[in-house]
């Protein structure tokens, strides 16, 4: 089992933060390696979402339950797709004067080289370098949030 954690702490609320990771339908207004990102159904255990992005170069598409747990936490798990049974945990914590937002991902491998080859590429090319985009565009949203603020 391979568990991964990428962080960065942000200059705003935990509530304000929180309002953005816990918007299911809208991850890719985050980063630009998801093309699509829409609700296919929403269930009572959480909703159902697909998402569609490019990994080096080639079209993917995953479908996931993702699920807004209390005020602080947000769980998906990849339904379809080719980390199918990985679980994803987004959490918001107060940190100083801003807030600690982290992405775990936990998955086990199912191909030649298990978790070696799942940390030290998969993880290092594609997950983790697609959590650290999520996380940028965070900041970014949580910025321009705040100049907008500022200007009204």
């Amino acid at each position: 089992m391979v568990e991964v954690e990428d962080a960065a702490v942000v200059e705003a609320s935990p509530e304000r933060v929180f309002a953005v990771v816990s918007n299911l339908g809208e991850y890719d207004r985050l980063t630009d390696d998801y093309s699509g990102s829409r609700v296919l159904e929403e269930r009572e255990e959480g909703v159902v979402v697909e998402r569609q992005g490019r990994v080096f170069g080639l079209p993917m598409r995953w479908v996931s339950l993702g699920k807004v747990v209390g005020n602080d936490r947000v769980e998906f798990v990849q339904l379809k797709g080719p980390l199918r049974g990985m679980v994803t945990v987004w959490r918001v914590r107060p940190e100083g004067q801003g807030t600690r937002v982290s992405i775990v991902h936990r998955y086990a491998p199912r191909f030649p080289g298990g978790d070696w080859l799942a940390r030290n590429v998969v993880h290092r090319l594609v997950v983790g370098k697609m959590a650290r985009r999520f996380l940028a565009g965070v900041e970014r949203v949580m910025a321009q949030e705040a100049r907008a603020e500022h200007e009204v």
